[in-house]
């Protein structure tokens, strides 16, 4: 009726003209809504753009633009009377390939509970402002699937960052008002495999601290990467780092071609895990020095592997340019295992290859491995300098000739242990001891078993 169809003209109408009038009533009635829905839509689209310009721009802000995004954004209005400006910078958080969420393996009961009962009070928050700023209570809503729904649930004015992520602006009474409840937000995000991180700068006491209030936030955030994996970095704690040692040392040059020669997907992304730790776990990081870190040691391992090349007369194919510092910085982990999965297809080429002389000596020593096997026995065979093969040895093999030796001495035993039903004093003899407590010995330095219990243990 409130479009038009009377009792009227239900009385005094036939069935189809009154079915045309129902029709025609249900089209006024849809075209009212949706041009309610374009209306909201477009109010909504034109409040985010004021909030963009306001927080995306350099500088501060004028009159105008702050007049009318206060005006759009009235949480922000109390900023400059009573309470703070304050700026976070808030992005979800690219977990390790197979890795659990932060607090997932050991959410027992009683920290879900704690988990829930924090997102809870967090509702409760965000309900309380709304009614003291006027605004309509919202109906009980499913908790924030994102850090910036947390932030806005917690009163912020968010809006998408160019970069990934969220700039979220607060009028907060203190610079801790929101610490407690962003971070419990957070943790239960993490609890539900969706770890995220949020950075604060300086607060403002009105908005002509604005540019500094950003450029602070902005400062915070860049040392995400060296904070914890979910969590809260304040501009404050993080101001006063000096720098790490930006260099790489030569024990962790010889650690990283360890690494890239044992080629492994999995080893390498626990190497690169654990050099992200390293410098997360130095207390005077930044994010500038960090990245001069990682950088020295991916150029010391390219420079190893072009010494390599050319001490064996290979010359390796053109290398793509590497990762460049900015991607060090903006996405080191990323950047940092796509170079060192390049590097170790390179090591692997180049150890396919390698030096004929060292395969001609290889050769020969698994040949004769139950022979003395001196370094001038195996030199005068080939012939070469016993000095220059040993060099080779070691430049080629990472080990020196004695270990390259022993290494298939005990691999041949380990073969025979299994293979055959020989006593372990003929394997012994068989692979160039004649002295079975020594074999026994370097076996057991070698495996942590004795020969007797490696073939027992895998006969069962």
């Amino acid at each position: 009726m409130r479009e038009g169809v009377s009792e009227y003209l239900l009385k005094t109408s036939r069935p189809g003209e009154i079915l045309d009038a129902a029709d025609r009533a249900r089209q006024r009635w849809l075209a009212r809504k949706q041009r309610a829905q374009t209306s909201a839509r477009e109010s909504a689209a034109y409040r985010e753009q004021l909030l963009a310009r306001l927080l995306l721009g350099g500088g501060e802000p004028d009159e105008e633009l702050l007049r009318r995004a206060v005006a759009a954004h009235p949480q922000l209005a109390g900023v400059g009377r009573g309470r703070l400006l304050q700026l976070w910078r808030l992005a979800a958080v690219e977990l390790p390939s197979g890795a659990a969420a932060p607090g997932a393996c050991a959410a027992a009961e009683g920290v879900q509970a704690a988990g829930r009962i924090e997102a809870s009070v967090a509702r409760a928050v965000a309900a309380a402002r709304a009614a003291a700023a006027g605004e309509p209570a919202s109906a009980p809503a499913e908790e924030p699937a994102d850090a910036g729904e947390l932030a806005a649930a917690l009163g912020c004015a968010v809006v998408p960052h160019e970069r990934g992520g969220w700039l979220a602006a607060a009028a907060v009474e203190t610079e801790q008002q929101l610490q407690p409840l962003l971070r419990a937000g957070l943790r239960r995000l993490a609890e539900r495999g969706r770890p995220a991180l949020a950075a604060c700068g300086e607060a403002a006491a009105d908005w002509s601290g604005f540019a500094r209030a950003r450029q602070t936030a902005l400062q915070a955030f860049a040392f995400r990467h060296l904070a914890a994996r979910s969590g809260i970095v304040r501009y404050d704690d993080v101001a006063g780092r000096e720098g790490m040692r930006a260099v790489c040392s030569p024990e962790e040059e010889r650690s990283l071609i360890r690494l890239l020669q044992a080629g492994g997907e999995s080893e390498l992304e626990r190497g690169v895990d654990a050099l992200l730790e390293q410098a997360r776990a130095d207390a005077q990081a930044t994010p500038a020095t960090m990245t001069a870190w990682l950088y020295s040691l991916l150029a010391a391992a390219r420079r190893s592997l072009e010494r390599s090349a050319a001490s064996i007369g290979r010359e390796l194919p053109p290398m793509p340019e590497g990762a460049s510092p900015a991607e060090l910085e903006e996405r080191p982990r990323e950047a940092l295992l796509a170079e060192l999965r390049l590097l170790s297809l390179r090591w692997a080429e180049l150890e396919r290859g390698g030096h004929s002389a060292v395969r001609q000596a290889a050769e020969y020593i698994r040949a004769r491995l139950g022979e003395s096997l001196t370094l001038q026995q195996v030199a005068r065979s080939l012939p070469m300098n016993p000095t220059y093969l040993s060099e080779l040895f070691k430049r080629e093999t990472g080990q020196t000739y004695l270990e390259y030796v022993t290494r298939q001495r005990l691999e041949r035993a380990k073969e025979l242990l299994l293979q055959t039903p020989a006593k372990v004093a003929s394997i012994a003899s068989e692979v160039g001891y004649e002295d079975a407590k020594y074999f026994n010995k370097l076996f057991k330095a070698d495996t942590g078993l004795t020969p007797t219990e490696y073939r027992q243990l895998h006969e069962r």
